[in-house]
């Protein structure tokens, strides 16, 4: 057990527990990690948690947290009308599915863990081992620590609707060490071609980003705090606005909005998603960013996949 904790809490954001075990009703306290690690035991051992529950959160985090998540839609995507069909399509790239959802730490490339299948989704994961490199400056000398990243992709089968959801990549990884030139990172690149392969789709579209941002910045009553953006004003000025609470709140900001008009463009948003504004479905501010050239959405380590999940609902229904 004691093992078995240990390797559970290393692999996700202390904090996200923490906040899961919070919204559970479940006493949530502990400085570090080995209070964490009592705590956690002490839970288990009085029947208020199982360790299968804590597991199926565990990856919940693992496969949400921390991510850049691109939203898509597939194109020209052949349609699986049932499990056998989707299943020859695999065949036909040497694949199967796989009903257990695993992750494989530290592989030596990168590595399919699983396929999943669903009556309305499809499920992908893969991992691979990134070197994150740290400089000391009191001996100098590089410090490099090997390090999981988990790759999830899901796809709705229904409507097309499709999410990469990739970990933050390191300078060194495999994708950037077998690039020729050493200048480009094709770490997305990788698993959006893996991606077209695995669904049969000919393309993967961006939602409506531009859409959404304005929707995002005007829309009242605020479903979004905004204490930081990147524009580009209507006469070509880059700015950059940060406040303490919010940058529309500021007569300066307002002027330049009925200025600008429909020619300001938002080029990055980072901001909060707003509980009260939730219908009960979020219990705190919910970071988030969103950077409308890479189409792709950005969310802290401690988040739970039911509040990405809820982000990503809301940014639908304003696309």
């Amino acid at each position: 057990m004691t093992r078995k904790l240990e390797e559970i809490i290393s692999t996700v954001s202390q904090r996200a527990l923490k906040h899961w075990l919070s919204v559970k009703g479940l006493a949530h306290s502990a400085g570090n990690e080995k209070e964490l690690h009592a705590l956690l035991t002490k839970l288990i051992e009085e029947d208020s948690l199982t360790l299968a529950e804590l597991v199926e959160a565990v990856s919940g985090i693992e496969d949400y947290g921390g991510k850049r998540i691109y939203p898509r839609l597939l194109t020209d995507a052949k349609t699986f009308t049932s499990k056998k069909q989707f299943e020859r399509h695999l065949s036909s790239l040497g694949l199967s599915l796989l009903a257990e959802r695993t992750t494989i730490r530290l592989p030596a490339k990168p590595t399919l863990n699983y396929i999943t299948w669903s009556d309305t989704e499809i499920r992908v994961k893969f991992s691979e081992t990134h070197e994150h490199v740290k400089f000391d400056p009191e001996t100098l000398t590089h410090n490099v620590t090997k390090r999981t990243k988990v790759i999830l992709i899901t796809f709705e089968t229904e409507s097309l609707f499709t999410k990469l959801c990739l970990d933050p990549p390191e300078v060194r990884n495999p994708h950037r060490m077998a690039a020729s030139s050493g200048k480009v990172d094709p770490y997305e690149n990788f698993y959006f071609a893996k991606t077209l392969e695995i669904l049969g789709g000919g393309a993967l579209i961006p939602i409506d980003f531009p859409k959404i941002i304005e929707a995002l910045v005007s829309t009242r009553p605020r479903l979004f705090r905004l204490p930081y953006d990147k524009l580009i004003s209507a006469d070509g000025l880059i700015q950059r606005n940060a406040s303490q609470v919010d940058v529309r709140d500021h007569k300066i900001y307002e002027l330049g909005v009925k200025e600008d008009g429909r020619d300001r463009v938002y080029e990055d948003l980072q901001g909060y998603w707003l509980p009260d504004q939730s219908e009960k479905q979020l219990r705190r501010e919910l970071f988030m960013q969103l950077k409308r050239k890479e189409a792709m959405l950005r969310f802290l380590a401690d988040c739970l996949p039911s509040e990405v999940n809820y982000a990503i609902s809301r940014i639908r229904q304003l696309s």
